[in-house]
């Protein structure tokens, strides 16, 4: 299957001697998530997500693990301390990737939770393909996480809602 990369974010700060930053992300699909990071001196890094990792960097280093969705991750990064030591140009970059298809029904979720609300007399003409929508939505579940089947329920109960209208 597709892998989509749904997510992308990237971070450039100066670290300078004996400092320390922080980076919290969060997943939204269940999938693998890519992290780059390149210093121009070298910096220890720690990520932590399905498991830990601690090493030094200088230049340029890939992370990659698989995750599941709503899955808490951070990477933080330290510059060291000395008198040697000289500041740290550092650059974070965080891809996130899920099946193409479990984002595109995602977005067609979305899309249509909104275009019910605004015009409900849609349902009537699209039933057939709002009810294919929903069992490919039950067939890919598990890639979701809390925020995308809170929005998939509130389709449902507006769904069930219009039904009894008819």
């Amino acid at each position: 299957m597709e892998e989509y990369c749904y997510f992308k974010d990237l971070k450039n700060f100066n670290l300078p001697p004996g400092s320390f930053q922080e980076i919290h992300q969060k997943t939204f699909f269940k999938g693998k998530v890519l992290v780059k990071i390149s210093a121009s001196n070298p910096v220890l890094v720690e990520i932590a997500g399905p498991r830990i990792k601690k090493v030094e960097v200088k230049g340029v280093k890939e992370f990659g693990f698989q995750v599941e969705a709503d899955q808490d991750f951070y990477v933080g990064i330290q510059n060291r301390k000395g008198f040697f030591v000289k500041t740290s140009n550092v650059t974070v970059e965080f891809l996130m990737f899920s099946l193409k298809q479990a984002y595109d029904l995602f977005v067609k979720a979305k899309n249509l939770l909104a275009m019910l609300k605004d015009a409900p007399e849609y349902y009537d003409l699209q039933k057939e393909s709002i009810k294919d929508l929903l069992k490919s939505l039950a067939d890919l579940w598990d890639y979701y996480g809390y925020e995308s089947k809170n929005m998939f329920k509130q389709l449902l109960n507006l769904i069930k809602k219009l039904e009894r209208k008819i």
